[in-house]
């Protein structure tokens, strides 16, 4: 699955909020909390804790500043799902973030 939408801000923008840590519990709906291990880059983990009570686990395994990163995401003894997130300029105030 992917999804690609253009956002009303400067490619630095979209990369500090998306690259900040613990930034799932501002811009994910279903998330309560986003404790996080290690941060930032490559090596860096955190936790999904969602409102049904599930927690998923990710490991970043790639970190691109201002382009994006690729992780590992599921349950703990679950198979895990690969998601990228990709920034690309549109023009200096519109950005356009893909996730797969």
């Amino acid at each position: 699955m992917r999804i690609s939408t253009a956002i009303n801000a400067s490619l630095d923008r979209v990369w500090e909020v998306i690259s900040t840590a613990g930034n799932l519990e501002n811009v994910h709906p279903f998330c309560s909390s986003n404790p996080v291990s290690a941060w930032p880059g490559v090596g860096a983990h955190d936790e999904v804790h969602y409102r049904s009570g599930w927690v998923y686990h990710r490991h970043f395994t790639h970190w691109t500043d201002r382009t994006g990163y690729e992780l590992d995401i599921g349950a703990i003894g679950e198979e895990t799902s690969h998601v990228s997130w990709r920034l690309d300029p549109l023009d200096d105030e519109n950005t356009r973030l893909t996730i797969e």
